[in-house]
């Protein structure tokens, strides 16, 4: 009898933990979220390297089309020197956003073209970006 009881209220304690942003608070992580995802591109364009260090967690987490299934942990510093590696041998390569949509309070989705140095070696790419305390903490490529 206690068991009917209390299951209810521990689930109904559960869910409103997991429900605790509240839609105005959604919106507004949204629309940060969606600013520091442009800035990113911003900087990644333009070469800001030190504004793109401003942008990431202390460890960002990374998955991509060369990786398979497995996702990379790194520190920062080591993540950054290999995405200026990338970005560099694909001078003056640039990526043009086509689509962004916030997912939730942590994540945005990101719909754009890679054009590489030649015009026709240019392809579409998404990108998911997960957003923790105002940094980017997971980078998902495909």
């Amino acid at each position: 009898m206690l068991f009917r009881v209390l299951l209810p209220l521990l689930l109904a304690g559960w869910l409103s933990a997991c429900s605790s942003y509240s839609e105005t608070d959604t919106r507004k992580a949204q629309t940060a979220n969606i600013r520091l995802t442009r800035t990113l591109h911003s900087c990644l364009n333009g070469r800001d390297w030190s504004g793109l260090d401003t942008l990431f967690a202390p460890t960002v987490r990374y998955r991509g089309r060369a990786l398979g299934d497995a996702e990379l942990e790194t520190p920062r510093a080591q993540f950054l020197t290999q995405y200026r590696q990338l970005v560099r041998a694909d001078q003056p390569g640039r990526f043009s956003l086509r689509q962004v949509y916030p997912a939730g309070a942590y994540h945005v989705i990101v719909e754009g073209i890679t054009t590489r140095s030649r015009p026709d070696t240019s392809y579409p790419i998404c990108l998911i970006y997960t957003i923790e305390k105002d940094h980017i903490s997971r980078v998902c490529a495909y």
